[in-house]
């Protein structure tokens, strides 16, 4: 366990606008598992992607086998035996698990046919040494998803993996098909395979680890080995920033009136059983980790995602949200995650992107009533502090923050009563979050409902009246804004 393996020194990444990492450390042993954690945006998917070779750092080293390495593609760490198996699953699902395994490496005659007999055999003796009966010959669409994720490990073993890298392997497997991965995983670490993993669920990490690395807000926080320190209560002080980083606002009290209600909202296994009122005039918080089900809400409540059970209610009439069309015509408005892919289209104007949402309020009988359109997005731009030439600048060479500004100014333009804001933060400058925060309090006080999602725990504190903490699909727990603490949130959103 002493042998080091790999060490990755003073690594710094930077996006436009955005420090991913800063002088971060790691170091693997040799037949090591070495968990990788941290909240939602702390750099632990960045620093993997530099180590498979998908993305490069700004600086800093890469030490493997005491050579200094610089990995260019994900092909170049694979050949180097460093092998990533993500969250979502890279199988052609309509083809053998044998032809996965060996897929754009497929064993040839010497006629250079493929020679499925061949293929079949070192499929069989891979599987059998991850202690499994899945069959070479079968279709991965017929296989449950912990067998998927086994095929995956088989795939990298098939490639000589001499360093694992497992993104968040656990979240959609049951606590018997957890169990039998962690064995599959003591195995290979007892053979000299090196293991990184990466999981939002402090308990498994603290069940399968021989050492655990804390990222927070793109900085090393420190590692432990396993000991007297290894618990949940010291992950969760590691895990989070200080008391303090963020001074609690002042929130007004919110009106008493119900203006939004979820019912034993329930959908796929994403979403259990939901249930929350929202006031008129209330900032709701909702905190959680990655696959607590937070943005899937979301969707269901917009109608991109249909409920399997449950009901909505906005002024306790029943509304059925069976699209996001519904969604708009009864005022609710959904600031996405991914406003890149999800929330604008980059490749037109800040003025056109700004009035998609309320196209008929600028409609003159067959055309646009290009004056007036020009008029109102004068007032947004000025109102938001939106740094452009003009307002025909293409939304693609905005900075994220004004990107972000132009999702919020489209629907500021609808004059919905109900937000819904998906990490509305994320990938911006503090100036600009500053700017955002400011905002969500404004339209607070014209007595609209925000429903503000997260994942930074200290913004969610600061902005929200209460605070709903989902874990799992599931809401586990509301919360007072005041007097509660990240750590108490934090315990629930891990499922302490």
């Amino acid at each position: 366990m002493g042998n080091i393996i790999l060490e990755m020194k003073g690594i710094n990444k930077i996006f436009p606008g955005t420090q991913a990492l800063s002088n971060v450390d790691f170091q693997l042993r040799r037949g090591e598992i070495h968990a990788l954690i941290g909240t939602n945006g702390s750099g632990k998917s960045t620093l993997m992607n530099i180590l498979s070779g998908a993305i490069r750092s700004t600086n800093g080293i890469i030490m493997y086998k005491g050579e200094q390495q610089k990995f260019s593609s994900p092909f170049d760490a694979i050949k180097n035996k460093i092998i990533m198996i993500h969250q979502e699953l890279k199988l052609v699902a309509e083809i053998t698990v044998a032809e996965n395994i060996f897929f754009g490496r497929f064993p040839k005659t010497k006629l250079g046919m493929l020679d499925w007999k061949e293929m079949n055999i070192k499929a069989g003796e891979i599987i059998k040494a991850l202690d499994s009966s899945i069959e070479p010959d079968q279709l991965v669409s017929e296989l449950s998803v912990a067998r998927q994720q086994l095929v995956e490990i088989a795939k990298a073993l098939s490639q000589d993996a001499e360093i694992l890298i497992m993104d968040e392997p656990t979240a959609s497997l049951t606590s018997e098909e957890t169990s039998l991965l962690f064995k599959v995983m003591r195995n290979l670490s007892s053979k000299g395979v090196s293991i990184i993993f990466i999981s939002h669920r402090l308990g498994e990490v603290l069940e399968v680890s021989d050492r655990i690395t804390v990222l927070r807000d793109s900085l090393l926080v420190g590692t432990i080995e396993k000991g007297k320190d290894f618990n949940k209560e010291k992950l969760v002080n590691m895990m989070i920033r200080k008391e303090g980083a963020f001074k609690q606002y002042d929130n007004q009290e919110c009106d008493s009136k119900v203006m939004f209600s979820a019912r034993n909202i329930s959908y796929s296994n994403k979403v259990i059983d939901v249930s929350f009122d929202l006031k008129k005039g209330e900032v709701l918080g909702i905190a959680g980790l990655l696959g607590a089900g937070r943005t899937e809400l979301f969707k269901c409540i917009f109608g991109q995602y249909q409920i399997s059970s449950g009901e909505f209610y906005i002024n306790d009439k029943q509304y059925y949200a069976k699209h996001p069309k519904d969604a708009v015509k009864h005022k609710i408005a959904y600031v996405t995650e991914d406003r890149k892919r999800e929330g604008l289209i980059l490749s037109m104007s800040i003025s056109d992107n700004m009035i998609f949402a309320s196209f008929d309020k600028f409609k003159a009988r067959i055309l646009l009533n290009r004056k007036k359109q020009k008029e109102y997005v004068a007032k947004q731009i000025d109102d938001l502090k939106l740094r452009c030439n003009s307002q025909q600048t293409l939304v693609n060479s905005l900075s994220g923050g004004n990107q972000q500004k132009v999702v919020l100014a489209k629907w500021l333009l609808a004059d919905c009563d109900i937000i819904l804001m998906d990490e509305p933060t994320r990938g911006i400058d503090i100036g600009a979050k500053n700017e955002i925060y400011a905002l969500v309090m404004e339209l607070a006080s014209q007595g609209k409902g925000v429903i503000f999602v997260s994942s930074e725990l200290e913004e969610v504190q600061f902005v929200s009246n209460r605070i709903l903490v989902m874990s799992e699909g599931r809401l586990v727990k509301e919360l007072p804004n005041k007097n509660t603490t990240l750590e108490e949130i934090m315990c629930y959103a891990t499922g302490k």
